[in-house]
């Protein structure tokens, strides 16, 4: 039986749903027009059971799903782990979600690589809605977000190390009361026994991180992945020469990084600083509520 990635998997599952939602048709109803069962339907749209690639074809005809977009689909049951890549097209789909967090469910290491935003598992809700802005979609991405951060303090929860750079804190997202709760918020979670936040400082000058932020994702029996997001379009790597150029570039980001407390203090001291630029402001509008 050939082996099948469990990210195609999930994430053909979340298009089917999603293709099936727009017909305004019930998974009995699909079941009954292709001839199995209708929780055959509902297992293979949670990605907890794989169709054959007849049964992709005959739910694409179903739904009207035809020419390429039905060739990807049907690719996706055919697919093996040994390919290069699996690319999540499209704004922050379902289909991206769902694959990233049946990845991160089943690490036991994650390590991030953040060269512009703090990442999201470790954003306020604040901040990471400043990022996303607002909309329909947007609050459905809002609380994926967030519900993605249960990760942290599950009982088996995995070792995350997140490699950030300087820059990254003083960017002002959200104005400059959002960015102190954020760095209050880094400084909490940086406690967890679980969690490890390094600051990358400006003094470091070129480093391997400037190529791109990515997510670096080890597994107990598997080969690890990383996760490359950009425009809200993910990309995973898989093969070990695509994995390989990046864990290089993790050990060279060691040699620059600062050590946990030495972060830690940076945090807290910017963080300060906007206070302290703020304090002008605020008790000249107090005065001014005085008058």
């Amino acid at each position: 039986m050939r082996q099948r990635s469990k990210v195609r998997q999930m994430g053909l599952g979340a298009d089917l749903r999603k293709a099936r939602e727009q017909c305004r048709m019930s998974t009995r109803s699909v079941a009954e027009r292709i001839g199995v069962s209708h929780t055959s339907v509902a297992r293979t749209e949670l990605g907890t059971r794989v169709p054959e690639p007849e049964e992709v074809i005959a739910l694409c005809a179903v739904y009207g799903i035809t020419g390429r977009r039905r060739d990807q689909m049907v690719e996706q049951v055919d697919g093996t782990d040994a390919s290069t890549a699996w690319l999540a097209t499209g704004p922050a789909t379902a289909q991206q979600i769902t694959s990233l967090v049946a990845l991160e469910t089943k690490a036991s290491e994650i390590t991030s690589v953040a060269m512009s935003l703090v990442p999201g598992l470790f954003q306020t809700q604040e901040y990471a809605r400043a990022v996303i802005g607002s909309g329909a979609e947007q609050e459905w991405l809002l609380a994926a977000r967030l519900a993605r951060q249960a990760l942290l303090t599950r009982p088996d929860a995995p070792e995350v190390t997140v490699l950030m750079d300087e820059l990254v804190l003083s960017r002002l997202i959200g104005g400059p009361d959002v960015m102190r709760g954020q760095l209050g918020h880094l400084l909490r979670v940086s406690t967890r026994p679980n969690v490890s936040i390094r600051i990358i400082p400006r003094s470091a000058g070129a480093h391997p991180g400037l190529d791109g932020p990515f997510m670096m994702l080890a597994f107990p029996d598997r080969a690890p992945h990383v996760y490359i997001e950009a425009r809200r379009v993910g990309l995973f790597l898989t093969r070990p020469q695509d994995v390989e150029p990046f864990t290089d570039g993790l050990a060279e980001l060691e040699d620059v990084v600062l050590t946990g407390d030495q972060s830690a203090e940076l945090i807290e001291s910017i963080k300060k600083e906007l206070s302290d630029e703020c304090a002008p402001v605020e008790e000249e509008h107090l005065q001014r509520i005085e008058r």
